[in-house]
């Protein structure tokens, strides 16, 4: 089950609120991240696509609910590094592991993962994502012309002969983030 909640009046929304806007400067640094249909299509007219190469779209299955907090906490804490960390970690600490929604009548705690209704939970899966995707292409054998990141939705291409390495290279950063791939239209 992946809960959505509403976290409108919950007692940590206006601290997630809080903390989005802190945390959300730091991830305008990744040179890849796309913010708009408009980015996207700015992005793409400049780029030549080499012969051999092929178009395809990656996205991470059910990416707020997998994000393990003993990641996002310490990957947050490097990016912060300028601001008071200790106290920031703490607050987001607080927000991402305080949880509950009710289903049923009856009341449940989130165990893993950010929930998909905190205002944080989408600033703390980008610097996630960011990390794994800086490690995937730092570490990737093959030449990636393009890299164009959502959230979790990535436009990219690869070598059409090594599409499936370049998949597996990218499950294997992580064991909770798993990537699917996707066609896109019109393309063999």
């Amino acid at each position: 089950m992946r809960p959505i909640v509403s976290f409108c009046g919950s007692p940590t929304y206006q601290l997630s609120q809080c903390l989005t806007t802190i945390l959300q400067p730091l991830t305008d640094k990744s040179r890849r991240k796309l913010q708009s249909t408009e980015d996207f299509i700015n992005a793409t007219k400049t780029v030549q696509i080499p012969d051999g190469y092929k178009l395809m779209s990656f996205n991470v299955k059910s990416l707020f609910t997998i994000i393990l907090l003993q990641l996002a906490l310490p990957f947050t804490e490097t990016a912060i590094l300028l601001l008071p960390t200790e106290e920031i970690i703490d607050l987001l600490n607080l927000c991402l592991n305080s949880t509950y929604f009710q289903y049923n009548g009856k009341l449940y705690k989130q165990l893993h993962g950010t929930a998909m209704g905190s205002p944080v939970s989408v600033v703390v899966a980008e610097i996630v994502m960011q990390n794994v995707e800086e490690s995937a292409l730092s570490t990737c054998r093959q030449t990636i012309p393009l890299w164009l990141p959502y959230v979790d939705d990535t436009f990219t291409a690869a070598r059409h002969n090594e599409i499936d390495a370049f998949h597996y290279h990218l499950n294997s950063q992580s064991t909770d983030k798993q990537f699917t791939r996707g066609r896109l239209p019109g393309k063999p």
